[in-house]
C-alpha cells in the first residue's frame, strides 16, 4: 500500500473565518468532589466521566441536565474509569481495586448506567478485564488481562502492557456476552499484547499491539469487524511507532505517532484510507488526539517545550478541521466565549452535532470536565461547512473517546 502522509496546516486564531464559535459549560463534579473530566458524548448528548475525590481515585458520572449523576460501579472498586458511552446511555467501563494487604487485585470490565453495574467477564484463560467503548449495537470493546491491574487509566490512558509484564489481548463482547479475543496478524506467530479502544457504529474497531519478540513497539491497528481482518496502521519515513484512540464511522483512525522529522515527542495523526495526516500545529512540540467525528473533526492537545527547563509546558487544547484534502489546526481556547479563568486544554471527545466535551482549569485552579456547543446552531453550521467542501455525506454516529 502507497502511504501519502499529508501535514495540517496551522490557521491563525484571528483569521478563523472557517472554523465554528462554541458555548461553554462547566459540567461541575459530584458532592464532596471538586475535580471532574468528561471523557465521552454520545449522539445525543450523554456525557459519562469521572470525578475525583482523592489521588489516584474516580467515581463514575454522568453530566446532563446540569447536575453531575454518580454511576453506580462494581462492588470493591477503589478506583473507576469510563472511556465511551452509546445513545442508550450505556458506558464501557474499566474497575480497578486498591491492591491492599499485598494482594493481587484484577481488572473488571463493566457497563454502568445510572441504574446499576454488570460484570463482563474476561475471555476464557484471562481473569481480568476491562472495557473502553461500546456501539449502539451494544458490541463492547476492551482487553483481557491474565492477571492483575494495568496502570495509568485514571490519568487518560489506554495502555497496552509490556509483553515481559503478562498477557493482554483485544477483546470484544456482543449484547454483555463474553465472545472471544481479536487477534492481529503478529499476535498469531510471535508474543503479542494488544487492546482495542475503540468501535464504530459499522462495526470497525481501533486498538494497539505490542509485538515481539523484540523491540515491544507500539503499532495502531484497526479491525475490520468483529471476528474480521486485522490492519496494522502504516508507518510514514522514520516513524516508529503509533497509537489509536478513536475510530468514526468510515473507518478514520485518529491517534498519534513517533519518530520522524515531525515528532520528536508524537504528533497527531489521523489514517484515512492510504493517507497518513499529520496534525501538527506552529509552536507546539508535541500533539494528540483524542476524538474525532464522522465529519472528519478531530480534538486533542499539545505542548510546547520550555525554554527555560528543557521540559514540555502546560497541556493547551487544540481542534482540526477537515478541508476535502487536509487539515486545518486551530487553538481551541481561541474558538471559546470562555469565562474568565477558565481553559479548555484536555478536549477527549466530538459527535456529529460539533459537541465537545473534555476537562480545563477554573478560575482556581481546580480540574473541570466542560461541554463545548457550537455556535451558531449545528444545523446552520452544518451548511456553512458544507459549502466549505469540508464534510461530504453525514454519517451515523454515536460519540467520540480519551486523555
Amino acid at each position: 500500500m502507497l502511504l501519502r502522509i499529508v501535514v495540517a496546516a496551522t490557521v491563525c486564531a484571528t483569521a478563523a473565518t472557517a472554523a465554528p464559535r462554541y458555548s461553554f459549560t462547566d459540567l461541575g463534579s459530584l458532592p464532596g468532589d471538586t475535580s471532574s473530566a468528561a471523557r465521552a458524548i454520545s449522539e445525543n448528548g450523554l456525557i459519562t466521566g469521572e470525578s475525583g475525590f482523592g489521588a489516584q481515585t474516580n467515581r463514575l458520572a454522568r453530566f446532563e441536565s446540569g447536575t453531575p449523576v454518580e454511576t453506580p460501579t462494581l462492588g470493591g472498586a477503589f478506583t473507576a474509569s469510563t472511556r465511551g458511552i452509546n445513545n442508550q446511555g450505556v458506558a464501557a467501563a474499566v474497575v480497578q481495586g486498591d491492591g491492599t494487604a499485598m494482594t493481587i487485585v484484577d481488572d473488571r470490565a463493566a457497563l454502568v448506567t445510572t441504574g446499576g453495574a454488570t460484570q463482563l467477564f474476561g475471555a476464557t484463560g484471562f481473569a481480568a478485564a476491562g472495557a473502553f467503548d461500546i456501539s449502539n449495537g451494544f458490541t463492547t470493546v476492551g482487553y483481557s488481562l491474565v492477571s492483575g491491574t494495568i496502570g495509568g487509566l485514571s490519568e487518560g490512558g489506554v495502555p497496552v502492557g509490556n509483553i515481559a509484564l503478562g498477557s493482554q489481548r483485544a477483546t470484544y463482547w456482543i449484547s454483555g456476552a463474553t465472545e472471544g479475543l481479536l487477534l492481529a496478524d503478529p499476535c498469531a506467530s510471535a508474543p503479542c499484547n494488544s487492546n482495542a479502544v475503540a468501535i464504530g457504529d459499522d462495526g470497525q474497531i481501533a486498538g494497539m499491539l505490542r509485538s515481539g519478540p523484540g523491540n515491544n513497539a507500539l503499532r495502531a491497528v484497526r479491525w475490520s469487524g468483529v471476528g474480521g481482518t486485522a490492519e496494522v496502521l502504516v508507518l510514514g519515513e522514520g516513524q516508529v511507532s503509533s497509537r489509536a484512540r478513536e475510530i468514526n464511522d468510515r473507518g478514520d483512525v485518529a491517534g498519534q505517532v513517533f519518530g520522524g522529522p515531525l515528532a520528536q515527542f508524537g504528533t497527531g495523526a489521523v489514517w484515512r484510507g492510504s493517507d497518513q495526516f499529520l496534525l501538527t500545529m506552529d509552536g507546539f512540540d508535541t500533539t494528540t488526539t483524542r476524538g474525532i467525528n464522522n465529519f472528519g473533526t478531530v480534538v486533542g492537545f499539545g505542548q510546547a517545550i520550555d525554554a527555560d527547563t528543557g521540559d514540555l509546558g502546560p497541556v493547551t487544547g487544540l481542534i482540526w478541521f477537515f478541508n476535502g484534502t487536509g487539515y486545518d489546526g486551530f487553538l481551541l481556547d481561541s474558538l471559546v466565549d470562555l469565562p474568565a479563568g477558565y481553559t479548555t486544554y484536555a478536549a477527549q471527545a466530538i459527535n456529529d452535532a460539533g459537541q465537545i466535551v473534555g476537562f480545563g482549569d477554573t478560575p482556581d485552579g481546580v480540574q473541570r470536565g466542560y461541554l463545548l456547543s457550537m455556535v451558531p446552531e449545528p444545523a446552520t453550521w452544518a451548511l456553512l461547512i458544507g459549502g466549505f467542501g469540508m464534510v461530504g455525506t453525514a454519517l451515523r454516529r454515536r460519540r467520540a473517546l480519551a486523555a
